[in-house]
């Protein structure tokens, strides 16, 4: 730091002594002189050494006393960083050791490795390299050591629920705990989830194998939705297979009522077929059972494949999203296996390896080559089980080999189904996720000594309130369905997708159907503009640090939420600052509303650093409460919380059981309810999901926002994506379901840009003049940290040039 600070002064230095010894050199004066002067203003340009120079450049009088001065003043200065240099060739050495051997040691550390060799396996052979040549005094640090110690450093500075090397668990509050944190002494144990989108495709495929037809179930798309159009002809709304969101629609005959009420009764696409086979009294086919003609049963077949393909009708294992994995399908899979093809009847038709909507008829025998599909499909989960759990306590090397097995497995078991070409290889994602879980209680927390900062923490989603990045949309995305349906519409979720799904879809920022301000609606622009003068007033503390008074901030921010979001909640993931009686880190579900009533002025206690601010309602701890073995069919109410407001309130909170293809996904349940969602499976009874198509969309036209309705209870749904896989990611039902009508998913994260424009440089870091330190070359600018009383909101930053 002090080089690069001299390195900055001496460059602002230079420029100026160059602009001075230019204007001498125009003189007459120095006409004999100037190949001499030339020679030093370009040595000082370059940084080179100037006292041989100096003394024949010019006499004394030619270049002046001030000149003179400022030119021994500068030698002086390159001296000074000349012996810097020194000090730091003396001690570089060392300290090259020194680091070397902090950084084996690291690696020597089998939880940090076995975090290492998951997450980069190839990083983690160079680095078993690197430290065997370090060992027999070769290159003690290389490029393998540079990698290692920046993946430390960004593990350290950044930690999150993700953090491979870490351990998660459950602490408890204890009064006289004797410190804010006391670590338990408690078992660690490691669990392995094989990745869920190949597996959760090979599930979708598996359910419409012709084999395996007996063994699946039956149900109607819960987007289904009957509408009446503006001409007065009934149809069904519902979305079509996949992420897409797209909606399609059939007309409401009666022939498609008679199916669609068959659906329950029938429960599977044989007994499907076969209700609507049966002849009924003047020769048509009807939903009753009986005999059925060869031609009734064709149309049948293809009435149900059509509808399945189209989306109205779908075909699953039965398997819930939230136990879905390799082992469960083995399972599944195992116990539904296809009579032997060596005891199979002869004459059986071949079936195409492609699955289809299409079934065979209910006397047609199993194919000896389907059969022997399916075992072999069995083979590759059985492998992929086999690999996983091998994981979970392997050798840190091992993980690459792994990874390898696992995704060649799910690739062949992909072709056997057809899911991909001859040539075609699967996208690369996760192999395996590989989990760290405390067994028993991982800590013990004081709540007086937290009560300060529990306290701050609650301040902070009120202060966060004006930067909603979704905000601007939602106002948009409002005005334009008002503009189309009129104020104060009411409309069937499905036909809002419809008409808005897309352009949601297309709203993202810096797309053509962006709102104007992709930034700030106009309202939290002024409020903005009020923290900032908060922030610009605030003094600077003697460690430079800007910390707002939190009674200030309760005052400015109280009434930022909404009042339809007083019932969310956040989580925050935090970790305490050194010498503050902790040192670890924590996540914390704290309630939105910012008026707890506490003291915030005494010194005791942690003080805590922001990293990342979640949606609530047990976001973070249900994924640890599912790795620690929770039950996956109610809500735990040791691990959870839902808001205790939201009954009185009349809002409901529903979370999605659906995966989405993510093990991130999988989790403990938090919610009373859940939102039904198709291609999902939930372990949850009926009454326990709300379907999409019993939801409406209504417009308040005093305030203009949007709020979801469940039609048979009237009651406000806020869904919530309680999952860790990232909000963009969803497909975009859910996706536009949590961004238009939930709380945000992510509020604030350790880098967040936003804060930067509020904070003026550290004034006792700044450059000697304005505008120097910012251009590149000229030096380094330092930004203070930013704390809400005993929370730090943003680590100080040095910008270097």
């Amino acid at each position: 730091m002090r080089i690069a600070s001299l390195d900055q002064r001496l460059a602002l230095d230079a420029a100026r002594l160059g602009e001075e010894l230019h204007g001498v050199i125009g003189t007459e004066a120095a006409r004999p002189f100037k190949a001499r002067l030339v020679g030093l203003r370009r040595a000082v340009h370059q940084g080179a050494r100037i006292a041989a120079l100096l003394d024949r450049a010019a006499p004394a009088h030619v270049l002046g006393a001030a000149l003179a001065e400022g030119l021994h003043r500068h030698t002086a200065l390159l001296g000074t960083r000349g012996e810097l240099f020194a000090e730091l060739e003396r001690l570089l050495p060392a300290e090259t050791r020194s680091a070397a051997a902090a950084l084996a040691e690291l690696v020597e550390d089998r939880a940090f490795a076995a975090g290492l060799g998951y997450a980069s396996a190839d990083l983690y052979a160079d680095v078993l390299r690197w430290r065997e040549r370090a060992r027999a005094g070769r290159r003690p640090l290389d490029g393998a050591a540079v990698r290692l110690a920046k993946y430390a450093a960004r593990a350290m500075a950044k930690p999150s629920p993700l953090t491979t090397f870490a351990a998660s668990g459950f602490g408890r509050w204890a009064a006289d705990a004797g410190a804010a944190v006391r670590l338990e002494s408690t078992v660690r144990t490691e669990v392995a989830e094989a990745g869920l989108l190949p597996l959760s495709r090979i599930a979708a495929a598996l359910a419409l194998l012709p084999e395996l037809e007996e063994a699946v179930e039956l149900r109607v798309n819960p987007w289904a939705t009957r509408v009446r159009s503006p001409g007065g002809d009934e149809k069904w709304l519902f979305t079509v297979p996949g992420p897409s969101g797209a909606v399609r629609s059939l007309p409401a005959t009666p022939a498609l009522e008679a199916i669609l009420a068959a659906v329950p009764e029938a429960g599977s696409p044989r007994r499907l077929r076969a209700l609507l086979g049966a002849p009924g009294p003047t020769g048509g086919t009807t939903a009753r059972p009986g005999a059925a003609t060869a031609d009734a049963a064709d149309a049948a077949e293809a009435v149900v494949a059509q509808l399945v393909r189209l989306g109205l009708l779908e075909v699953r294992l039965g398997l819930p999203d939230q136990e879905l994995d390799a082992a469960s399908l083995c399972d599944w899979l195992g116990k539904r296996l296809p009579a032997p093809a060596a005891t199979q009847p002869t004459g059986a038709q071949p079936t195409d390896t492609q699955p289809t909507g299409r079934r065979p008829t209910d006397t047609q025998p199993s194919d000896p080559q389907a059969a022997d599909r399916v075992r072999l499909l069995l083979a590759d989960l059985c492998a992929v089980r086999d690999a996983a759990d091998a994981a979970r306590a392997a050798e840190p090397g091992s993980h690459g080999r792994i990874a390898a097995t696992v995704h060649t497995r799910t690739t062949d078991a992909a072709h056997r189904l057809g899911l991909l070409g001859p040539a075609g290889r699967p996208e690369r994602g996760t192999p395996y996720f590989h989990n760290t879980v405390v067994t028993g209680t991982a800590a013990v927390l004081d709540p007086a000594a937290w009560r300060t900062a529990l306290a701050d923490l609650a301040l902070v989603p009120a202060l966060l309130a004006p930067f909603d990045t979704l905000a601007p949309r939602r106002e948009a995305l409002g005005q334009r369905a008002a503009t189309a349906y009129g104020p104060g519409f009411v409309r069937p979720l499905s036909t809002f997708l419809k008409d808005f799904g897309a352009h949601w879809d297309r709203a993202e920022p810096n797309t053509p159907d962006a709102p104007d301000s992709v930034f700030a609606t106009a309202r939290d622009t002024r409020r903005q503009d009020e923290l900032r003068r908060l922030i610009s007033g605030t003094t600077p503390g003697p460690d430079g640090t800007v910390r707002l008074d939190p009674r200030a901030v309760r005052e400015l921010c109280a009434a930022w939420p909404d009042p339809h979001t007083s019932g969310d909640r956040h989580t925050c993931y935090v970790q305490t600052l050194p010498g503050t009686d902790t040192d670890t880190d924590t996540d914390t579900d704290t309630h939105a509303r910012p008026d707890t009533n506490t003291n915030t002025d005494t010194d005791t206690g942690p003080a805590l650093v922001l990293n990342t601010v979640t949606g609530g309602h047990g976001t973070g701890r249900t994924r640890t409460a599912r790795l620690l073995g929770a039950p996956r069919t109610h809500p735990d109410p040791a691990t959870t919380l839902t808001a205790p407001e939201s009954e009185q309130s009349g809002i409901l909170y529903a979370e999605f059981d659906a995966a989405f293809g993510s093990a991130l996904n999988q989790r403990a349940p938090a919610t009373r309810y859940a939102i039904d969602l198709d291609g999902s499976t939930s372990h949850r009874p009926p009454g326990r999901l709300i379907r999409p198509a019993d939801l409406d969309v209504a417009h308040d036209r005093h305030t203009g926002h949007l709020r979801l309705t469940h039609r048979p209870t009237g009651r406000v749904v806020r869904p919530v994506h309680l999952g860790l896989l990232a909000t963009p990611l969803l497909p975009l039902p859910a996706r536009l379901l949590v961004e238009v009508f939930g709380p945000a998913s992510y509020t604030f994260w350790s880098d967040w840009p936003q804060l930067w424009q509020f904070l003026p440089p550290d004034p006792a870091a700044a450059p000697p003049r304005p505008g120097a330190g910012t251009a590149p070359g000229t030096g380094w600018t330092k930004m203070p940290r930013l704390a809400l009383g005993s929370v730090v909101l943003r680590r100080a930053t040095w910008f270097v040039g």
